[in-house]
């Protein structure tokens, strides 16, 4: 099969139409993530409904606790093997 120049203009058009949304979403997504919108909303349930606003907070420290250990576990990766292989060629050996 053989594209035409028509065909190529064509698919080149669709491919910056996506380039250009996909970066107007990222764009828009990190200007959310420096200034949210939604702060108030979780001030009006601080003072009606502690409980949740509680809960609420103690899962956004869990998450922040979880993406450290994670990038912790990433950045220390390489040395988790070795002792992994380790442990299995002495199991093996048992």
């Amino acid at each position: 099969m053989m594209l035409t120049a028509t065909d190529f203009v064509h698919m080149c058009v669709c491919v910056c139409v996506c380039h250009v949304t996909l970066v107007s979403q990222v764009k828009a997504l990190s200007e959310e993530l420096e200034n949210p919108l939604n702060v108030h909303r979780w001030r009006k349930l601080e003072g009606s409904d502690p409980s949740t606003y509680e809960m609420i907070q103690k899962i956004q420290t869990l998450q922040k606790r979880l993406i450290a250990k994670t990038e912790e576990v990433r950045a220390g990766g390489t040395r988790a093997s070795v002792p992994c292989c380790v442990y299995t060629s002495c199991s093996c050996e048992v």
